[in-house]
């Protein structure tokens, strides 16, 4: 691979490899750096959602072009193989079953899983070096934090505004408040990111080092959905996975165990009042329906998993999220404004049927059996697969702003995998490497179909 190399005088700096220099410039795109200051008209919006796809996607072409071969015997080179032919098969399906609809919308709601093909892109920039990787997207989702939280301490208390508000409140003109608080959303990229914290901090055969930096990222983004963000999906997701971590992962550090009981006792009896009222207050939003973004989600899971029994093969395809015809709107919202994305492994059900539920388990099992294979060693893909098991109770990863999310975590899982396999290889545990079929088809092998060329010219 072509290099960056910066020197001074004789000495090296620091050098940035191909997939590095790619990943980053996704990852910025995909941050909504063009949020942060005012844009004519809905610009940065359309932007922060074409820009990521249309580079990724000529990334990933220009990838194939160079290194055919190693993009085929990447361990999701399968599954994307299958999941686009069937894409494409809904893509037809919805062509048919709904000719009032532009045929356009659908080829647009189809491109949208195109920015799964930066998966290559990631897995690239992690082989190259994992811990930089990482540590790129977690240090990106740190600055991105610590500015959202210092906006809306500003705003709340002094009324101060010195980032463009408009694009953070789901594309709306107007200020969005939440709890009497104003809310900004930044990119996912800021909350997923500590689902990786999290992978690193209990990691012991990949990144043992730098622990301060994961858990002052963990910390921001909690600090930030706790005040800005105001996700109570995300915190969810991000609490989920550290008290599962907590719970299943044996650390010789008996202090550290200690530590966790008392901390669970001292919090349980101080939160046990507000506690009582949580689960009061949402039970009481259930029966009687007195809190909308709760009741509803109930109510959505119920209607999205009926639209999956009536159709079963590709739900309700590649209809956008406002269709056209007035009967194609009830179809896709269940006449309640329901959302795919807010009902997590429901929402997939209802807009890809059975088979979208089956690739979407599919990265999650990898996870679970990755991490089973490796004498449960590789506590990384223990992290992910519990990270995105969590996501599927609320917010789905086949949603287009988070779908980037994902091949992100399976490109942390293939490399923190084939590390892994091979510390317990060079250990004396050589039986370990053959996880899937027993063939090494996972991408790593740089001879693979004589096609080892590099990207010499990038």
């Amino acid at each position: 691979m072509k290099k960056i190399l910066l020197r001074y005088g004789t000495q090296p700096l620091f050098h940035i490899n191909w997939g590095m220099r790619q990943s980053f410039i996704i990852l910025a795109l995909y941050s909504n750096m063009l949020n942060l200051v005012a844009l004519p008209g809905t610009f940065g919006v359309r932007a922060n959602v074409i820009l990521p796809m249309l580079v990724g996607n000529i990334l990933f072409i220009t990838l194939c072009l160079r290194q055919f071969c190693w993009v085929k015997r990447s361990s999701y080179g399968n599954w994307f193989l299958f999941f686009t032919f069937f894409l494409i098969l809904n893509l037809f399906y919805t062509w048919l079953a709904y000719p009032g609809e532009p045929a356009l919308n659908a080829v647009k709601t189809f491109s949208t899983f195109t920015v799964l093909f930066t998966y290559f892109i990631f897995l690239k920039a992690a082989q190259e070096d994992l811990q930089a990787f990482l540590h790129m997207i977690i240090d990106l989702s740190s600055v991105l934090a610590a500015l959202f939280l210092a906006q809306g301490i500003a705003y709340n208390v002094k009324g101060i505004q010195f980032l463009s508000i408009y694009g953070f409140n789901y594309g709306n003109i107007f200020l969005d408040y939440r709890n009497g608080y104003i809310r900004l959303i930044a990119s996912d990229l800021v909350d997923f990111a500590a689902v990786l914290s999290v992978g690193c901090i209990w990691s012991e055969t990949i990144l043992p080092n730098h622990k301060k930096r994961y858990w002052l990222n963990l910390l921001l983004v909690l600090l930030y959905e706790g005040f800005v963000g105001q996700t109570r999906a995300m915190l969810l997701i991000i609490i989920g996975v550290c008290l599962m971590s907590s719970l299943f992962m044996k650390r010789r550090n008996t202090a550290w165990k200690i530590v966790m009981v008392c901390l669970t006792v001292a919090g349980g009896i101080l939160l046990s009042g507000d506690m009582l009222r949580m689960v009061s207050k949402f039970l009481s939003s259930v029966t009687m329906r007195t809190d909308y973004s709760m009741y509803h989600r109930i109510d959505a899971y119920l209607y999205y998993l009926n639209v999956m029994l009536q159709k079963p093969l590709f739900g309700t395809g590649m209809l956008r999220a406002n269709p056209l015809l007035p009967e194609n709107y009830i179809l896709v919202t269940g006449g309640s404004q329901f959302a795919y994305s807010d009902v997590g492994i429901a929402g997939v059900a209802g807009k890809l049927g059975l088979p979208g539920i089956v690739f979407y388990v599919i990265p999650i099992w990898k996870s679970w059996r990755r991490y089973v294979v490796s004498g449960k060693k590789d506590r990384m893909n223990f992290v992910l697969c519990w990270g995105m098991i969590f996501a599927t109770l609320s917010l789905s990863l086949f949603d287009a702003e988070r779908m980037i999310v994902l091949a992100v975590y399976m490109a942390v899982s293939d490399v923190s995998r084939q590390n892994c396999l091979e510390r317990l290889n060079d250990s004396g545990q050589p039986g370990l490497v053959k996880e899937e079929g027993g063939n090494r088809h996972d991408g790593y092998s740089g001879s693979a179909c004589n096609c080892c060329t590099e990207l010499s010219g990038l």
